[in-house]
């Protein structure tokens, strides 16, 4: 930090800024005039420490008056926010308790204001609408914090920690217990499980579920050890993880309770057990209430419903502080379940239909695209694919192919009722080009690496981004080990693929002013998926199968991957990464904004309605995906395909 004298006059900009920038603007002018006697002006180089996660408490407010300041969560990478002109950080709360756990470090030359605590407090407790502006949660450092739900009553815990769940001491026994024993241990505590252990660390769980599908149903003897009987292994949290992981958690595998252990270590303690009950808090917006609604579901005209009920749920949930990485994998997991469901109701459907065709081919409905990576917005149309064994026979084939065709059918069908539009580029599993046996997505996929043609490339870099949401994953995993056979054996293709990810530029001119549509619908508006989140979605991509990282799609896991792995991608890594977020945090808010009107939701941002912190560091994002793409081109030589 730059050397500070003992009380430099106020810069005029900083006055003025106090004056039209809220919370300071509500105050009264002889509030406003008082504090700027008692104002700090601290200056901050590029890349210089401001506060450190888990240091000294925040001895003041920080309001950035130019620059940019980049908050960060070191303990999982992830960034929280990007404070630019006007925003603050560091102390939030009439009590003058920090709740921003984070490191904060300026991203370019920075100069703030800094308000002491002293100073703070009283304004707090003088000027309740000044107060209000911290208490109502409108500081991003509070996002991690519990907030009220409103007139419902209670409060929304899906960004609070799984131990504030936890309602009592977990109910224990070794594997050699008997299911008698077991029984009446959760009789005599009153709990519907019991956790199996060895040592410390938790290898099973009993639950009621379990005493009578297993024991009652079956005629099993009660003096049965439960570590025969118990569902294993066990899920576990630790205690700090957030109750959406849980959610997520409990979604993806269909169970209905977790073991919370102390820490992530699977010999950590067991702390206590939470149910699906636990995290169902907010009535008829519960993800987990939405997920039952779907299993249940008989028809398509239900499930439709259920799939426009996301919507609210996601406005919800957006409105109580759920990070936008964190929602996009919620409305993808609902989408997945509701996939799982039109699966299950199109087999039924074809086989009702035609009793005889039925074969027994292990197969794999395959997600591509944003939903292949888990990043769902809350628009978007399908991208998805079928793969299934090789058939012994030609006769074997061909019955194979027009059972899945007709199943892929009705699923493509449902989908589209279900609000999810038609590929435009036809890339669904009922389309027979991407419908095939494994030998034949084998081959697709050599190709596609060891001959690449620009064309091809750019209609299947989705594919790229395939994940199995139903069916035989033991195909994903052969698919997976023989593309990376091809990719050792061939790498010039990341050349052609960096190539082709240059269709997709950020929409700032030389002079960094913003290339919007001049006519049509989207007037004065540019999208912001195509021309800033899909740049660097390809970026991920293109460095996660450099480093033969093909162990999840996610583009943040990819650029994690890449920067733990890649020699001298670090950087590039980390700046994707914090460029993402942005980007995504401001499509998502659009989104939630458009339906609250009763608009349907989409990807275009008009730069005219942003405000002038906003634009600026939209402005700061374009630069960073542009300098990205420039280092990569040089790295990967795509500078040579164009010639």
């Amino acid at each position: 930090m730059h050397s500070r004298s003992d009380r430099p006059p106020v810069p005029d900009r900083i006055v003025a800024l106090l004056d039209t920038t809220v919370p300071f603007s509500l105050l009264a002018p002889s509030q406003r005039q008082a504090l700027v006697g008692d104002l700090l002006v601290e200056y901050f180089d590029t890349d210089e420490q401001i506060l450190a996660q888990d240091g000294p408490t925040a001895q003041y407010l920080y309001m950035v008056e130019s620059g940019c300041v980049r908050l960060v969560d070191n303990r999982d990478h992830r960034l929280v926010d990007l404070c630019g002109e006007g925003d603050t950080f560091g102390t939030a709360g009439p009590a003058g308790q920090p709740v921003q756990p984070f490191e904060a470090t300026a991203a370019e030359p920075t100069m703030c204001a800094l308000v002491p605590v002293r100073c703070f407090e009283a304004l707090c407790q003088q000027n309740a609408s000044f107060a209000a502006f911290f208490c109502a949660a409108l500081d991003p450092s509070v996002r991690a914090v519990a907030v009220d739900l409103g007139p419902g009553g209670g409060w929304n815990q899906l960004g609070t920690h799984v131990a504030t769940l936890v309602r009592r001491e977990p109910l224990l026994c070794p594997a050699d217990t008997t299911v008698r024993e077991a029984a009446q241990l959760m009789r005599r505590a009153q709990v519907g499980s019991i956790v199996i252990t060895h040592g410390h660390g938790a290898r099973g769980i009993l639950t009621d579920t379990d005493l009578r599908n297993k024991v009652v149903a079956e005629g099993l003897v009660i003096d049965t050890p439960v570590g025969l009987l118990m569902s294993a292994p066990v899920r576990t949290l630790a205690a700090d993880a957030p109750v959406i992981d849980a959610v997520m958690l409990m979604s993806r595998h269909g169970i209905h309770h977790l073991v919370v252990t102390q820490t992530s270590d699977p010999e950590s303690p067991v702390i206590g057990v939470i149910s699906d009950k636990d995290v169902s808090t907010s009535g008829e917006h519960s993800p987990a209430l939405t997920v039952k609604r779907i299993e249940k579901s008989t028809s398509i005209a239900e499930l439709a419903r259920l799939r426009y009920d996301t919507d609210r749920l996601a406005v919800f949930l957006h409105g109580r502080g759920v990070h936008p990485a964190d929602l996009m994998e919620l409305l993808t997991e609902i989408t997945d379940r509701l996939t799982r469901r039109l699966l299950r109701l199109a087999e039924a459907s074809v086989q009702a239909q035609q009793p005889d065709a039925r074969v027994e081919l292990p197969w794999v409905w395959l997600a591509l695209g944003s939903k292949g990576r888990r990043e769902m917005g809350l628009t978007g149309d399908q991208d998805n694919a079928l793969l299934y064994a090789d058939a012994a026979t030609p006769a074997e084939d061909e019955r194979a192919r027009h059972w899945f065709g007709g199943i892929a059918k009705q699923v493509n069908l449902g989908l589209a009722e279900c609000g999810y539009s038609f590929c435009k580029g036809g890339v669904m599993a009922s389309n027979d080009t991407w419908r095939q046996p494994l030998a034949t997505w084998k081959r697709t996929f050599r190709t596609w690496v060891l001959d690449p043609e620009p064309r091809a490339l750019m209609h299947a870099s989705i594919f790229f981004d395939l994940r199995a949401v139903d069916g035989d994953i033991v195909l994903i995993d052969a698919l997976k080990t023989d593309l990376g056979e091809a990719l050792h054996q061939e790498r010039g293709f990341l050349a052609f693929l960096m190539n082709n990810a240059l269709s997709h530029r950020p929409p700032l001119s030389f002079f960094r002013r913003f290339l919007v549509d001049h006519a049509g619908e989207y007037r004065d508006t540019f999208d912001i998926k195509l021309h800033g989140i899909l740049p660097l979605v390809d970026v991920a991509r293109l460095m996660a199968l450099e480093a033969l990282f093909l162990d999840s799609t996610n583009t943040l896991a990819r650029l994690d991957a890449a920067r733990s792995t890649l020699p001298g991608v670090s950087e590039l890594a980390a700046s994707a990464a914090d460029a993402y977020r942005y980007l995504i945090d401001l499509r998502l808010g659009h989104q939630v904004a458009q339906i609250r009107e009763g608009h349907k939701p989409d990807n275009h941002i008009a730069p005219g309605a942003l405000t002038k912190t906003q634009q600026k560091m939209l402005r700061a994002v374009f630069s960073t995906v542009t300098e990205l793409q420039d280092t990569l081109t040089r790295r990967y030589g795509a500078h040579l395909m164009r010639r």
